[in-house]
């Protein structure tokens, strides 16, 4: 059993020095250590009863997380039942030190003051060893401070702002999103070197810091006069529709529409645009890249739609003679949930968190909270859900992302019978490692 683990990833995670005058296993521990370059954290700010096994028994690791599970955003909620399942799977044929991993979840419909509550309850009751992604930007801003003040790592914090991200000042967390910002640069340098140069742009975003860091990059290429920016509007992330929004960037007849948003609003736009005489070429969010999501329920109306894209597709037959890809399927399909979409990003949460904890379990003093800081902060994992040749690397402040390649890709409505679309590729694998939050 332990063969079929060893099949998903090659992990090569470089451990750092530490200062030893404190660190180690046991609950007392104290004083500043290094964790990665430029990377401390000084546990004499840590609760009087923090222990750095907090959160392990003799049985379990605790691991948290909150995301919607309703409202506007609830499709995002199955990426935790994705996780449950790989984390079932490692339990049942090869669990970490002898222990389950348990994931405790709670609901937030997507409203950053839910969050806040959930994160407040679940450090104070449910005995948490670690914390893996809190969905959204707004939420991990206002959850970090408590999440940091309790010395609990938070392992791909579900956000790609910079502000998370930024390991000098916020040792304790580490997002797990491709930057929003690097993406709308790279469709930037995709419409002036593939479609044209000082094309007309229109733009829609959620109006949130999620949507503000695709207007941050888009707008940084519009100054330079590489892009044309004829419409720019945006939505609230509990709008019930996204009419009035489309109508406003069909009246620019830009050249490309670019959707910076997420969830429900995805296919609406797709829906939207195609129901229209206008015919731009669509760009889409990274988070929408789903096809039984965000492409079968409008399917064709996403025809030819591009996106910058990280990971592979239980529905895209592209993959099906890739064996270490489809026993992650097989995992989903026992389980009874889709191949696609938010469960596969959960299996991905799921893996990188197995991973990291492994690595930390080798390391002097065994799995515990320092020793995962370590591991996050110097990671070089690949996993199989990620297209071939990724791998999520940092290295303290010289290297704070995960996510940084990704690949162009378009996609194909179903034909001949087929009971998927797919994805095309163009270009090779394109890396901005280190670049990040740069920008």
């Amino acid at each position: 059993m332990r063969r079929l683990i060893a099949v998903f990833a090659v992990i090569t995670l470089a451990a750092c020095s530490t200062n030893v005058d404190a660190g180690g296993g046991d609950g007392g521990s104290r004083g500043k250590i290094e964790v990665a370059k430029g990377t401390t954290v000084d546990l004499d700010t840590c609760p009087s009863g923090w222990s750095d096994t907090g959160g392990i028994t003799d049985k379990e690791i605790r691991i948290g997380i909150s995301l919607p599970k309703s409202g506007s955003m609830a499709s995002v909620g199955a990426m935790a039942d994705g996780e449950q399942a790989y984390f079932d799977h490692v339990n049942d044929s090869d669990p970490i030190d002898g222990k389950k991993l348990v994931l405790v979840q709670r609901d937030d419909a997507y409203n950053p003051a839910r969050t806040r509550t959930n994160v407040q309850e679940m450090l104070a009751g449910d005995n948490l060893f670690a914390f893996n992604y809190v969905v959204g930007t707004a939420h991990n801003l206002g959850v970090q401070p408590l999440i940091e003040e309790s010395c609990t790592p938070h392992l791909m914090a579900g956000t790609g702002d910079p502000r998370i991200n930024d390991p000098a000042r916020h040792p304790w967390t580490i997002g797990g999103m491709f930057s929003q910002r690097s993406e709308a640069l790279i469709w930037c340098d995709y419409i002036k070197n593939t479609i044209g140069a000082g094309k007309s742009v229109a733009a829609l975003y959620m109006d949130n810091d999620f949507g503000s860091n695709y207007a941050k990059g888009v707008g940084a290429c519009a100054e330079r006069g590489e892009v044309k920016l004829a419409a720019s509007v945006k939505h609230a992330p509990d709008a019930p529709g996204i009419t009035n929004q489309l109508t406003t960037l069909a009246a620019s007849k830009a050249d490309v529409v670019l959707l910076g948003t997420t969830g429900a609003f995805c296919p609406q736009a797709l829906a939207g645009i195609a129901a229209s005489s206008w015919k731009p070429v669509v760009i889409m969010s990274l988070t929408c890249a789903q096809i039984a999501l965000t492409f079968q329920p409008t399917d064709p109306d996403g025809s030819g739609t591009r996106v910058v894209l990280d990971r592979k597709d239980g529905d895209d037959d592209t993959f099906k003679d890739d064996r270490p890809f489809q026993d992650v399927v097989k995992i989903l399909q026992e389980a009874g949930l889709d191949v696609s979409g938010r469960p596969l990003d959960g299996v991905l949460l799921g893996m990188y968190v197995e991973r990291t904890l492994r690595k930390a379990l080798t390391m002097p003093g065994g799995l515990t909270r320092v020793n995962v800081l370590k591991a996050m902060w110097n990671s070089d994992v690949a996993v199989p859900v990620s297209l071939d040749g990724i791998r999520f690397r940092t290295s303290g402040v010289d290297d704070a992302f995960l996510m940084e390649s990704a690949r162009i890709a378009t996609y194909v409505p179903p034909k001949d019978g087929a009971k998927a679309g797919h994805f095309t590729f163009s270009g090779d694998l394109l890396s901005i490692e280190g670049q990040s939050g740069r920008q």
